[in-house]
């Protein structure tokens, strides 16, 4: 038995490094792993947890800066102590701040460290947690390569897993848009995530007014599911869709639990982020599992998730060619329908969650074996 003992920076669900996390300990082999997991605070993340059997600690980590010294090496001595009471084997840690606490903690116990990355932006504790890590999962080719190359002898490059039993298709998309609050004979293009400027959500609201300008429109609907980046940004965002005249085109659902029906029920998702901001793109998977066509920017990461039969990759900050792309798949029935066949086996093939938690499983023996 493994004992593997994750981290999470945030208490929500929001992020998909969350919904990652959780969604390969619940196919994990439980015989072989037993999860634990940190959590900075009590939330939904934690219960959601708890209600996976899997046994939660709490410890109010914190952003690395001078200020919070003391916080710092309180949290260190309680790491300290979950891992010597509870026999931990691993380290498992996504976000790089957590991953610096767990480098330290690592040179007063036996555990290893297994770094999770996400993200294809570099950061300054990069070569720091790399030296000490005793292995390194990169989630694309793309994640992978913000490492020096004297650290890829380390890096296992292993695809996010989505669960395609419960992200899978419809039999009735326009069933599934009524069931939401939308007109079934509507054409919904979503878009899933927190609304934020990295997003590229700014150049998504230009292209749907070209789309307006043009008054090609039709019956395109456009769905924003998820929070706003701040209560400023939301603001900001309300004020740009009454500038550009296209609040008639938009439908705002908010942060969305069961984003798998959203997918189902829409015809395309975009995600149009700019680079550094995605390490693949969850979303995009997800989608193609749900029968979705997909729309993804061609930046690190993300084109490796948007296969050339199952999707478009377009510029980043091009709204010009957001539009195009958008006007194209819904004017064409066949290739709408060939995208989101092709997407759900692609996903199938290559982002299947339980092939995903046997490779990462795969790296916990290799890293408790090497000691």
């Amino acid at each position: 038995m493994i004992k593997v003992l994750y981290i999470s920076h945030f208490p929500h669900l929001r992020m998909g490094g969350q919904r990652s996390m959780t969604a390969l300990i619940k196919n994990l082999d439980r015989s072989k792993i037993v999860p634990l997991v940190i959590v900075p605070e009590d939330g939904e993340l934690k219960s959601h947890l708890e209600n996976l059997n899997c046994s939660v600690h709490n410890i109010p980590l914190t952003s690395l800066k001078p200020k919070n010294l003391i916080i710092f090496i309180s949290n260190l001595i309680k790491l300290l102590r979950i891992i010597k009471n509870e026999r931990i084997d691993i380290l498992h840690p996504d976000h790089e701040r957590d991953a610096f606490l767990c480098s330290i903690a690592k040179k007063f116990v036996k555990a290893r460290l297994v770094w999770h990355v996400r993200l294809t932006r570099k950061n300054n504790l990069d070569d720091f947690i790399a030296k000490n890590a005793d292995s390194i999962i990169a989630i694309s080719e793309g994640t992978k390569m913000r490492f020096d190359n004297k650290f890829h002898h380390k890096i296992n490059v292993i695809f996010n897993g989505v669960d395609c039993e419960k992200f899978k298709p419809v039999s009735d998309k326009s069933l599934s848009r009524s069931v939401l609050g939308i007109a079934s004979d509507m054409f919904p293009v979503l878009f899933a995530g927190q609304i934020d400027p990295g997003k590229g959500v700014e150049d998504l609201l230009e292209a749907i007014k070209i789309i307006k300008d043009k008054k090609q429109q039709g019956n395109l609907i456009f769905i924003f599911a998820g929070r706003f980046k701040n209560d400023d940004y939301e603001n900001k965002f309300l004020d740009k869709l009454k500038a550009f005249g296209i609040e008639d085109l938009i439908f705002l659902a908010g942060q969305q639990e069961n984003i798998e029906q959203w997918m189902q029920a829409s015809e395309i998702l975009i995600l149009p982020s700019h680079e550094g901001v995605e390490g693949m793109g969850r979303v995009l998977f997800e989608a193609m599992a749900c029968g979705t066509a997909v729309i993804g920017t061609d930046i690190s990461g993300v084109r490796e998730a948007v296969f050339e039969d199952a999707g478009l990759l377009i510029p980043q900050k091009s709204p010009q060619s957001i539009s195009q792309g958008i006007l194209d798949i819904c004017s064409n029935i066949y290739k709408l329908r060939n995208y989101q066949k092709k997407g759900r086996e692609i996903a199938i093939e290559y982002f299947d969650i339980k092939s995903h938690a046997m490779r990462v499983s795969d790296v916990y023996k290799q890293a408790v074996e090497a000691k």
